[in-house]
């Protein structure tokens, strides 16, 4: 199999809808089930093929490129390097593998660990930079590249001066979340902001005793993850999965009296687009000295407004302000109302990575379209929803508006019929006779100007989906390990019904 000759045949596919070409392309183009499952098995026939992945999960080329070069540049032994944005995240990533052996060296703008070659310590490594968001982005090594002589020039593309691009992404995000510009905090992904805000609340919370943390809902495996793998010794996490059982969760707050340090959410949840009484949920929290941190990115804080209903708001900029799928970028939002608001403000910025300067200029020039992005996405989401429910090759249908869920997410919505840009579908036959038929590039992310498919459990919990027992968990979860995330885009809204109505005929 041929990953170019893949690609290009879902670059211009039905929709009219190019896939980026960019060499900082965020996804990754799996246009069969075969595909999926040999990426997710690491089969070499697959991923040496691939050009691009989602950059977390999928070193981009040029920081392969400038990690090699350095390897071969400190040793003649052969040694795995890992770049990271800062000499705090490098003691961190060394920290977390615990190799005695491995190293932490600083450079200009830059700070990167090595060690001997030794592939579980690389993967537990690269799960760091996975989880927290903290390696260096596809365009900083190209510039580093460029710096080193190994590069002739950089992938030209349209920018924002670099005197206005900060103050262009802060005055679009102030006017979209109606917030003071200062309350805004601009990070190198969605992650980063997360793991910077969650470490920062853990910070507040300990001193007092407060060693409980719940997690509200099925959320984001990295979040997940986050949650786990960065807890003291002493702390422990509840997951708390029903996102509509507010009486279970009082009673939580009522056996651990004065423990527990916060609650992390999703609204919507990501894959179950489930959005919790958030306004119930922050009175308990603040009631009980607890932190609440949601993250609004399924729908996008340009549809709902829930700050005022929480302490503190992580957001991936990777969907619908960076629209081009070219980007990795997160932000804070502080909110002034918060009972922690001073000690947030102070600790966060010291523990998050910034952007780097052309990835704030890319996004710059991409989030002024944010709005029309948005506008379009939600018109066809609504329309391919009214499409897809009740279609018998439909067995259950998840959206902002669902039954469930809406009179928690209308509380919410800035205007009517906002429900963002994702829908997750389960099918009465095969998933892979529906995804290797439908005519539509099939990528992780959300919020392109281009629709998507991916089937969210084989990408994100591949070792629950390929076992009888995680299978078996998953549906005692409400999970069915067979659905399908659509990440609809703003392609013309007849012809996007027709790409769905002939898959599902």
């Amino acid at each position: 199999m041929n990953f170019d000759t893949q690609v290009d045949a879902f670059q211009h596919h039905p929709l009219g809808q190019r896939f980026p070409d960019s060499p900082h392309a965020v996804c990754v183009s799996l246009p069969t089930m075969a595909d999926v499952i040999g990426y997710e098995e690491k089969d070499p026939a697959v991923v040496e093929t691939m050009k691009s992945g989602y950059p977390r999960f999928f070193l981009p080329e040029f920081v392969r490129q400038l990690a090699e070069h350095i390897a071969n540049e400190i040793s003649s032994e052969p040694r795995d390097v890992l770049l990271v944005n800062s000499s705090r995240a490098a003691s961190e990533l060394l920290a977390f593998i615990g190799l005695p052996s491995a190293k932490a060296e600083d450079e200009d703008g830059f700070a990167y660990i090595h060690f001997p070659q030794d592939p579980d310590t690389y993967k537990k490594a690269l799960n760091f930079l996975q989880h927290t968001g903290c390696g260096i982005s596809s365009r900083q090594a190209e510039d580093l590249l460029l710096r080193e002589g190994l590069l002739s020039s950089i992938f030209a593309e349209e920018t924002v001066p670099a005197d206005l691009a900060e103050s262009t992404v802060h005055q679009n995000l102030s006017s979209i979340v109606g917030i003071p510009e200062d309350d805004i905090l601009l990070c190198n992904s969605g992650m980063n902001a997360f793991y910077a805000a969650y470490l920062a609340a853990c910070e507040i919370q300990r001193p007092q005793g407060r060693d409980i943390w719940i997690q509200l809902g099925w959320l984001y495996l990295d979040t997940r993850e986050i949650l786990e793998k960065f807890l003291g010794p002493d702390e422990r996490l509840i997951r708390h999965l029903d996102v509509f059982d507010v009486d279970g969760l009082e009673s939580l707050f009522r056996e651990n009296r004065g423990r527990i340090a916060g609650i992390i959410t999703e609204a919507p949840t990501n894959p179950l687009i489930q959005t919790p009484d958030l306004e119930h949920i922050h009175s308990i929290a603040r009631e009980e000295g607890a932190l609440l941190i949601a993250d609004p990115t399924i729908s996008s804080p340009a549809n709902i407004a829930l700050l005022s209903h929480t302490d503190l708001l992580v957001n991936s900029l990777t969907k619908y302000a960076a629209s081009s799928g070219d980007i990795l970028s997160g932000a804070i939002f502080f909110n002034p109302a918060s009972l922690f608001y001073e000690e947030l403000k102070e600790l966060i910025p010291v523990l998050h990575e910034p952007l780097h300067p052309r990835d704030l200029q890319r996004l710059a020039h991409e989030i002024s379209r944010y709005p029309d992005v948005i506008n379009q996405i939600n018109r066809n989401t609504k329309a391919l929803a009214n499409f897809l429910d009740g279609h018998p090759a439909i067995k259950k249908l998840h959206w902002a508006y669902s039954p469930e869920s809406r009179s928690n997410y209308e509380k919410l919505v800035r205007q009517p019929d906002s429900p963002g840009g994702l829908l997750t579908i389960e099918l009465n036959f095969p998933i892979t006779e529906f995804y290797d038929r439908i005519r539509i590039i099939k990528s992780p992310s959300f919020g392109t100007f281009f629709s998507m498919i991916c089937p969210f459990m084989y990408l994100a919990h591949y070792n629950l989906v390929s076992t009888k027992e995680g299978r078996i968990h998953l549906n005692e979860c409400g999970i069915n390990p067979d659905l399908v995330r659509v990440a609809i885009g703003t392609e013309d809204t007849e012809r996007l019904l027709a790409i769905f109505e002939e898959a599902l005929a």
